[in-house]
């Protein structure tokens, strides 16, 4: 029996799809799979409702078992470390009561620290093969919260330092998330697979982007310190350039200058959530994806730019910029308003062109159902 936990990500939820579609698949490959998350949708603080869980049951290959965990308010928080460790809790008290074995391995994500440590547990328990899925890198990717960060560091520390080695294999979605394995692994391999091309994006044609007049550029994602787009913004003020943010519905902490800004500049357009089926058609007049990042990860705005065939301007150092510039997808400029001016007043179609081309050499090599495929030949 393959089990897949995944606290946050189901078919139910609007986004992040990888741990669903690998459930499929391995079904495909006659894998008998349990899934374990919560009725807990974390995009939107709310509850998913008893008849959505129970029509989707019935319709999926595998068996799908939803926990009541409750719910927290806000990312940051007491009250969600409290959430993560009390689901860790169920996970392990739930999987203990079933007749586990060597045969039987064990798949989740790089978070919580606390459901790393309990499946630990339970291979020294019962020798269930475990799989880490590094998607995401706890304390390293929270940037900032003076002591409240130095006590969470050392909160995510006491948990990892005793469990991330004792794992069997290990993947990961961003070059630099090796670099946290290490700290733990020094002498172990991982498995690259990025988070790739969301089958919404499949039969993605290229339309007739360079034959629209002007320039339309397009950013999807929370509004934070980590992710601000203000100096684009100030970049483009007074241009003929559109601007379409999406992805924050008013909870990220720059979301209310956003606001004020795209007010001042009619040329913004700030949506909030958008339904996710309606995201390709936001890209289709895109002609430029927008992509911040202070830290390392390539998250799947990346890959939602290469499903529609929109070069991307990467904005710092990060993983995204080293992939732009090694499939030459798009241009990097640091996070200054006179650079970022300067390149918009630059940029030609013939440019977004040339990058269009480079990014249809690649495309089908980062399709979520090729990447999925490479994934299920290293589980055992």
């Amino acid at each position: 029996m393959i089990y897949i936990v995944s606290p946050t990500e189901s078919t139910l939820t609007n986004r992040g799809k990888r741990h669903p579609d690998l459930a499929l698949l391995l079904c495909e490959q006659n894998k008998e799979v349990t899934y374990i998350t919560t009725n807990f949708d974390h995009a939107n603080k709310t509850f998913i409702s008893n008849q959505d869980i129970d029509r989707v049951k019935q319709s999926l290959p595998y068996n799908l078992i939803f926990l009541n965990n409750g719910k927290y308010d806000a990312n940051l928080s007491f009250k969600r470390v409290l959430w993560n460790y009390k689901f860790s809790r169920k996970v392990y008290n739930l999987l203990s009561s079933y007749s586990l074995g060597k045969n039987d391995t064990i798949i989740l994500p790089s978070r919580p620290s606390e459901l790393i440590y309990y499946m630990s547990k339970l291979k020294k328990k019962y020798s269930v093969g475990l799989v880490l899925d590094i998607r995401d890198i706890w304390p390293d990717s929270l940037t900032s919260g003076g002591i409240i960060k130095k006590a969470f560091d050392y909160y995510c520390e006491f948990f990892q330092k005793k469990s991330v080695a004792k794992y069997d294999t290990y993947f990961h979605v961003a070059p630099s998330f090796k670099k946290w394995l290490f700290r733990y692994n020094k002498n172990v391999q991982s498995n690259f697979i990025p988070l790739g091309i969301d089958s919404r994006f499949y039969d993605f044609k290229i339309d007739d982007k360079l034959n629209n007049k002007g320039l339309n550029i397009i950013y999807g994602g929370t509004l934070t310190h980590q992710f601000d787009i203000s100096k684009v913004i100030d970049a483009i003020s007074g241009s003929n350039i559109k601007f379409t943010v999406f992805g924050d519905n008013g909870s990220g902490e720059r979301y209310k200058d956003v606001l004020n800004q795209s007010k001042e500049n009619p040329n913004i357009s700030l949506l909030g959530m958008i339904n996710p089926k309606e995201v390709p058609c936001l890209y289709k007049n895109a002609k430029i994806s927008v992509i911040i990042m202070k830290v390392g990860a390539l998250p799947n705005k990346v890959f939602d730019a290469i499903g529609s065939f929109t070069p991307i301007l990467s904005i710092g150092d990060s993983d995204v910029s080293n992939f732009v510039k090694t499939y030459d997808i798009g241009w990097v400029v640091q996070n200054d308003k006179i650079k970022l001016r300067d390149f918009f007043n630059s940029i030609s179609d013939n440019e977004i062109a040339d990058k269009i081309e480079n990014i249809k050499l690649i495309r089908d090599k980062f399709l979520r159902k090729n990447l999925l495929e490479r994934y299920a030949q290293k589980i055992k």
